[in-house]
């Protein structure tokens, strides 16, 4: 929200989406080094997110899996009446879930066109469909044969994507399999990122983040995180790490645990509440996303209001320090106020806060300074 110029070493100082799930067209002229997107329920915050990472990924076919995989989008890929076979849903990518030959997507900085991430629906030609009979024992035929195309910075890569109607069960066959054709392996440098949903951050994944950086400077800002989510509770953390969990039973096999203050034995995590969860995963997330992107959904879940301002004041220093791009979406007004007075303090980090509209059907972004949310603050003005 600092009135800089575009800030052109961002990954993406800008955004332009088009034909995303539930976005048919957006265009966010300034990001960030830190954005924060509000808006009503349902307005596609998520969904801004999610395109996000479809960009950082170059659009790999792995991460549009994993987005359906996430949102639960499942199909039948077999007719056999004995045993039903689910395969992910692709569809849901594509605005107005249509997968039909020319359906596109495309991600990317706004108005330049050679950085856009695409995905597209195409026909495959003869020699493709050569190989896809010769890999599938069901028939085909062009007509229910259809590839999904990426391209990115003039690379492109296919998969198939087949769709047919069984005459004798009656049901949708779906099938596709992660092969690609243009390049042996994934063509372009994808970049680093990290997501944290609206929930909290698991076990495992928290081990995962912890090996990055157990026994480096890492550790003393872990520390620092977790005595800002304490503040006022009277308790000190010490130090942290994680232990093997003796639930065999857990698929979570390894926990955190803290040390406080004039405690002598060491307490799990999560007994010191979901803020400190919270912020633990926040912290270590970002430690993990150097040079790269953090995403975060409603990011004040969990956290208490009073700790919001120097939440932001965190985030917004070490992304400053570590060159990461952060965009995190909320549903809070105490979560914007502790961001925008964050940001108005610090003078060397762009904070930028997006209101997502919709008009006629249609994105819009609006795009609030600092001095106006305070403005909006003592007013009781409603910028969610």
């Amino acid at each position: 929200m600092n009135q800089h110029h575009i800030n052109s070493t961002l990954h993406l100082p800008s955004l332009f989406i088009k034909g995303f799930r539930g976005i048919e067209s957006l265009n966010i002229p300034r990001l960030g080094r830190v954005t924060l997107l509000a808006g009503k329920n349902g307005i596609g915050k998520t969904s801004v997110l999610e395109a996000c990472r479809v960009y950082a990924e170059r659009g790999h076919p792995m991460v549009l899996s994993d987005l359906g995989r996430e949102h639960e989008e499942y199909i039948v890929s077999s007719g056999n009446e004995n045993r039903r076979e689910f395969d992910i849903d692709l569809s849901g990518i594509f605005f107005g879930r249509q997968l039909t030959k020319n359906t596109s997507v495309a991600i990317g900085p706004s108005n330049r066109q050679a950085d856009l991430v695409k995905v597209e629906v195409v026909e495959p030609n003869k020699k493709q469909v050569d190989i896809l009979i010769e890999d599938n024992p069901i028939e085909l035929s062009w007509e229910n044969v259809l590839l999904i195309r990426t391209i990115f910075n003039k690379k492109k890569l296919f998969f198939p994507y087949l769709i047919r109607h069984s005459s004798q069960t009656g049901f949708l066959v779906h099938h596709h399999r992660m092969r690609f054709w243009g390049e042996s392996r994934f063509p372009v440098q994808t970049l680093r990122h990290e997501t944290l949903g609206p929930g909290l951050t698991l076990n495992h994944q928290l081990a995962k983040y912890w090996d990055e950086v157990a026994l480096t400077e890492w550790e003393n800002r872990v520390i620092k995180a977790l005595r800002l989510a304490l503040n006022g509770s009277g308790k000190s953390v010490e130090r942290v790490t994680m232990v093997g969990n003796p639930d065999r039973r857990s698929s979570n096999t390894r926990r955190a645990v803290v040390k406080l203050a004039n405690h002598e034995k060491p307490v799990p995590l999560k007994s010191l509440g979901d803020g400190a969860i919270r912020l633990f995963g926040i912290t270590l997330a970002l430690a993990n996303c150097r040079d790269g992107f953090l995403f975060i959904d409603e990011v004040e879940n969990g956290i208490h209001l009073s700790v919001l301002k120097d939440l932001w004041k965190f985030i917004l220093k070490i992304a400053r320090e570590n060159n990461i791009q952060v965009l995190a979406t909320t549903h809070g007004w105490d979560c914007i106020k502790g961001f925008a007075q964050a940001a108005l303090e610090d003078k060397e980090s762009e904070g930028v806060l997006i209101r997502l509209e919709r008009q006629s059907g249609h994105h819009e972004a609006i795009e609030y300074s600092e001095r106006e949310l305070v403005i909006a603050a003592e007013q009781n003005i409603e910028v969610r």
